[in-house]
């Protein structure tokens, strides 16, 4: 009915709703009526697609012909998709991925926010219960496309439909039925009619032959097993014989009339998909369980008991349904002559009990358990009630509150938690909840005891002061006798279900008496804040107070309406999203809309436009790109400001991003983390220039997406410092950008890292050897370790450094002169740590000079080893003459050396090393020479191992140096004489190295 009369308005054809739009373009509208085959086929036939095949865009091209042949006559295109479920229903089972995809592309053709296209489809239940039986994957893309639609839901009020029903059926020349009145007072006396609004005598008259009562069950039960309007028109309309025109035993359509025709019609209510199964089983098996006991009444039985089953499915809470009720209903209504008797028959062979405690009558199985009597007396068990918090906690999970009117103007939504107490407590509010709703229960607590505490507290907390404590803890009292007697006879099957039943019925009383009396006009809570007492009659004005006293403690929270990130947990799509937003800030900032495609809206789009675009932090720049400015929309003031201050506050000392987080997740703002994970990488970025980064005590140069990510990663882990650049720091701090040769900037952190940075790279340039050598001057050596260690550029240039030097910044502030020198003298031993390793290759150099006697080594080598038979050397002696004979340059030739001596190149080796080379150049050189005086005795014929080469050098006296030569007739002397001398010399070692090298020495000397 409603997308009938909706239709008609945008077709222009009828008005059943205003229209905005003054001169209004009206809708051509196409009607499509779902079935149970493919959707994509359907479309096809409605928009004319003749091709045997055809593809999901040949579909979507031909509704663009329609669309543009409609916008030539001037008018939009509405499509709308009624019994939408049965196109889903057969796409979950027929290539779900095809038609599916179908959908996708549809929605996105109709989001087109260019075109002038509306799509509508109606469900009866929720789109993902339509893909309940397929896979994981194919449920994930289901998703997707319910994502592509915007779900509204539409629940028509049951008292609607009962209004619509009675005019509907409404006859004015119709005469009232006989007792009328009477039967309309006994239906309002019992309280069971169960709808809110319509219990008035004119309508109970324009409902007939429905009495009030059966109108109102069958316009409920229709709501839950049919269709709602639907269902209760094919009622109203309809010719079954179950329907308006059976054969009726009195004159109204009954309760007892309302149950065949819900039996008849509806196959669900035998099922356990009824969610009143167990209702109508026990109804059933009444039913049949009377058959046996009564005869002549049996439809009279049978009357009561459908009536009493449907008015305690449907009735209301707190009806009364008791003998008064049922017999004027029973002769009125079910046209029954004596109700009583039947009722007293029921009643003796237990198919139905009168409980005492609610007032009705209910259907009964039977017990021999006397339950009334059994819980009086489990009331000397049970110990009387003194704490009511512990047992509510116990039978109550209070939900969250959403206070929504704030939530509506501000976009941040604002959560209230339940708590119970029996005193006056301290709140700590903290993570997604943002205000405490506390019921008190006190029987000794007055309402200016609780005013008292709240405006002392000043915290977003609503107390709620119960005064009915008492009647709380009775009833209280009575559900844990019910639990008790419960517990002592689980054998009894039909005693527990009655007990159950009992105890359900108390719990609804405890909670009509807690949770029912939370907003309404009773009297029974007074509500108070730190703003006074308040008066709440409905739950409209609950929830209202609730946003006002967030509004109030929340007062400079930004407006921002988004469900993507104004939420304390996002989506793992937002979660990536994030991450492209971080690379867009980073790199693409300054590209006209951060660089995103004109015609793509991805997540992170979405949320530039409405927190960076749309809250005017950019601005375009003259080149035509963007640069970033203050927020123009003025409830970002005082958070921009906020940011900024916590920024300014590090100037004292390093401040972690985790205090800010901590600091915007506290009134006045208590952000949502979702947001701030946009908000202050945000702002890190655009004011990076005002402040060094450092992740512990490490000073980070650059800021990159990376660097953002691990920053909200680990807050706690990464700190800000604003630099404090003033009088002799600032003076400095010109002095070393004009000693770099920088034009003169103010000490951003953008102008620090252009003046560090020759700093750091001056030391990375450095070798190994340049890095670690202890042969330079004491002012050298601190003043390259405090650029190797410094973690701060700040503390590096106005305190390190100088005192590297010898000086501080106070001696430099009082003496320009000082400054001068200062400058100069760090000139100076950044100099010599430069040239380090250029002192060392001199050092070497002049070593060689010094050690051979030569004024040019290299040239002189070559004549000196002319006589050298290459094959008579080891193989390191082989790579050193190599290396000394080669045409590097110099540098890389003592470099090549040292590598063949020390096994090092020059600038990996160190202090240690420099002595070593030294030594074992000269044994090297020693061996070569000996490797000579060997080869000038070798011909062509000898074999060179026959050589021996002896030279001994004692104090005193000259070296002395032979070459022998041993043939092989001597070399089997030498043996058996080798084995002689051992013999004659002993064990004692230093006296046979002494004679031998005396004897030596002689033979030398002849």
């Amino acid at each position: 009915m409603f997308l009938w009369a909706f239709a008609k308005t945008l077709a222009g054809s009828k008005s059943y709703f205003p229209t905005p739009e003054a001169d209004f373009r009206p809708f051509h509208v196409i009607n499509i009526v779902g079935e149970y085959r493919s959707i994509i086929e359907t479309f096809a036939e409605e928009f004319g697609v003749t091709k045997d095949e055809y593809s999901t865009d040949d579909v979507l091209a031909a509704i663009g012909e329609e669309y543009n042949r409609q916008a030539g006559r001037y008018k939009r295109l509405l499509i709308v998709i009624d019994e939408f479920g049965k196109f889903l229903e057969y796409a979950a089972k027929h290539d779900p991925e095809e038609e599916t995809y179908f959908l996708q592309e549809l929605a996105e053709y109709a989001n087109d926010e260019n075109a002038d296209l509306l799509l509508i489809a109606t469900l009866h239940q929720n789109f993902s219960a339509y893909g309940y039986d397929l896979t994981k994957q194919q449920q994930n893309e289901w998703s997707k496309v319910q994502g592509r639609f915007k779900e509204i839901t539409f629940n028509e009020p049951v008292e609607q439909l009962l209004f619509l029903a009675s005019e509907r059926l409404d006859d004015q020349e119709r005469s009232r039925p006989y007792a009328f009145r009477k039967l309309f007072k006994a239906i309002k006396e019992s309280r069971s009619f169960p709808l809110r609004d319509y219990l008035s005598e004119d309508i109970a008259q324009k409902l007939y032959p429905l009495d009030i009562l059966s109108a109102a069950i069958l316009t409920l039960a229709l709501q839950r097993y049919g269709q709602n309007d639907r269902s209760l028109f094919s009622f109203l309309e309809s010719a079954d014989h179950m329907g308006l025109q059976k054969e009726r035993r009195s004159d109204y359509f009954s309760i007892a009339d309302v149950y065949d025709y819900l039996l008849h019609s509806f196959g669900v209510i035998t099922t356990k998909n009824n969610p009143h199964y167990v209702q109508w089983a026990s109804m059933a098996a009444s039913l049949e369980r009377v058959e046996g006991i009564c005869d002549e009444d049996l439809l009279d039985a049978e009357a009561l008991i459908k009536t009493i089953g449907l008015l305690n499915t449907f009735g209301s809470g707190s009806m009364v349904l008791d003998d008064k009720f049922l017999g004027h209903y029973g002769k009125r209504a079910l046209k029954i002559k004596d109700p009583q008797v039947v009722l007293n028959k029921l009643v003796l062979h237990r198919l139905i009990r009168y409980t005492k405690f609610n007032r009705r009558y209910v259907l009964f199985d039977g017990t021999d358990l006397d339950i009334e009597l059994a819980i009086d007396e489990a009331g000397n068990l049970i110990e009387s009630i003194a704490d009511v918090t512990t047992p509510l906690k116990e039978y109550f999970d209070f939900r969250v509150v959403l206070a929504k009117s704030i939530y509506y103007r501000k976009g941040t939504p604002r959560f209230f938690e339940y708590v119970i107490s029996d005193n006056l407590r301290n709140h700590h509010i903290t993570g997604e909840i943002d205000g405490i709703i506390n019921l008190v229960f006190s029987e000794s607590l007055t309402i200016s005891d609780v005013q008292d505490f709240a405006k002392i507290q000043q915290s977003p907390v609503l107390y709620g002061l119960y005064h009915n404590t008492s009647e709380i803890k009775r009833l209280i009292f009575e559900i844990k006798k019910i639990e008790k007697v419960i517990e002592t006879n689980q054998s009894d099957r039909v005693a527990i279900r009655e007990l159950k039943n009992i105890l359900e019925h108390q719990k609804r009383l405890l909670n009509h008496y807690v949770l029912d009396n939370l907003a309404s006009d009773m009297g029974s809570v007074h509500w108070i804040d730190f703003e006074g007492k308040h008066v709440i009659r409905d739950e409209r004005e609950f929830n209202q107070r609730l946003s006002q006293l967030a509004d109030t403690v929340y007062s400079q929270t930004p407006v921002y309406s988004s469900e993507l990130i104004n939420k304390t947990k996002t989506t793992s799509a937002i979660r990536s999203a994030h991450r492209n937003f971080l690379r867009k800030l980073v790199h693409e900032s300054a590209e006209p809309n951060w660089g995103f495609e004109s015609h793509l809206f991805p997540p992170e789009k979405t949320i530039f436009l409405s927190l960076v675009k749309a809250k005017g932090m950019i601005r375009q720049t003259d080149e035509g790109g963007l640069t970033f400015t203050d927020p123009t929309d003025p409830s970002f003031e005082f958070l921009w400001n906020k940011s900024l201050n916590f920024i300014q506050s590090s100037r004292s000392g390093k401040r972690s991003v985790r205090e800010l987080i901590d600091d915007l997740m506290q009134p006045p703002l208590k952000l949502k983390y979702g947001f701030l994970q946009f908000w202050v990488p945000l702002v890190l970025f655009i004011r990076r220039n005002d402040y060094a980064l450092y992740e512990g005590d490490a000073y980070i140069p650059a800021i990159s997406n990376e660097t953002l990510e691990l920053v909200l990663r680990h807050p706690h882990k990464y700190f800000i410092k604003t630099f404090q650049v003033e009088g002799v720091d600032l003076e400095l701090f010109k002095r070393y950008r004009k000693f770099l040769d920088q034009r003169e900037r103010s000490p951003t952190n953008d102008a620090f890292i252009e003046t560090v940075r020759p700093f750091l790279s001056f030391y990375r340039s450095l070798n190994n050897y340049s890095k670690k050598t202890q042969r330079l001057s004491g002012k050298a050596l601190t003043v390259r370790d405090a650029i190797s260690k410094t973690k701060d550029p700040e503390a590096l240039f106005f305190r390190e450094l100088p005192l590297a030097l010898g000086t501080s910044k106070q001696e430099l502030s009082a003496d320009d002169e000082r400054v001068r020198t200062y400058i100069e003298e760090l000139q100076s031993v950044i100099r010599e740590i430069r040239t380090s390793y250029e002192e060392l290759l001199r050092r070497f150099e002049l070593y060689i000079r010094d050690s051979t006697g030569y004024e040019n080594a290299r040239e002189e080598f070559p004549t000196r080893f002319a006589d050298l038979q290459t094959s008579l050397l080891s193989q390191r002696q082989t790579v050193f003459h190599q290396r000394l004979t080669s045409d590097l340059e110099d540098g890389p030739y003592l470099s090549s050396l040292a590598q063949s001596l020390v096994g090092k190149t020059l600038d990996r080796i160190n202090d240690k090393d420099e002595s070593k080379l030294y030594a074992a150049f000269a044994s090297m050189l020693q061996e070569m020479d000996n490797v000579v005086d060997i080869s000038r005795k070798v011909d062509g014929e000898s074999n060179p191992h026959d050589f021996i080469l002896v030279e001994l050098q004692s104090v005193g006296s000259a070296r002395k140096r032979q070459v022998l030569q041993l043939g092989k007739v001597k070399q089997k002397k030498l043996k058996l004489k080798k084995k002689d001398v051992l013999n004659i010399l002993g064990k004692d070692r230093t006296v046979s190295i002494t004679v031998l090298t005396e004897l030596l020495n002689d033979l030398l000397d002849e």
